[in-house]
């Protein structure tokens, strides 16, 4: 879909981009892939603290596919959705990055500061809340390989 509604269709999504990257360039020694989504979590009703039964957050998956074939997986920083973006999200059938741009009345923020940045008021900005995924992404092919085989 457009708008990846789960941790596995955003993974999913980030696979298919690495691989699609290794096909179009099929001489790197690396592709990757970045796919943001939505998941949901549902809550038990039982905490005190959380007045809704499902939490939403938004997150980018990364993977990264090497010449074997194999894959690392990374996540971004993840963020929660209000209650008002999800619902425009779900009733409008619209992305994220759309929902934003339409309610602060510019274009193409997702490819600029993007959600993280907006909520964090421009201190973490979109590239480096997914950093630290690319970074983990890679990290089973730089780790020591007795935590892989």
């Amino acid at each position: 879909s457009d708008q990846p509604k789960s941790a596995s269709e955003s993974l999913r999504g980030a696979i298919n981009r690495a691989k699609n990257v290794m096909a179009l360039f099929p001489e790197c020694d690396y592709g990757v892939g970045l796919e943001g989504g939505i998941e949901c979590i549902q809550m038990d009703n039982n905490n005190e603290h959380m007045s809704d039964a499902n939490l939403y957050l938004q997150s980018g998956w990364i993977a990264v596919v090497n010449q074997n074939n194999e894959i690392g997986i990374g996540t971004s920083a993840r963020a929660q959705l209000s209650d008002k973006l999800v619902n425009i999200i779900e009733t409008e059938k619209k992305e994220l990055g759309s929902v934003i741009d339409d309610l602060m009345g510019e274009k193409d923020l997702k490819k600029k500061s993007g959600y993280f940045g907006l909520i964090t008021n421009g201190t973490l900005p979109r590239s480096d809340a997914y950093h630290h995924g690319v970074l983990f992404a890679f990290s089973k092919f730089v780790s020591p390989p007795q935590f892989w085989s």
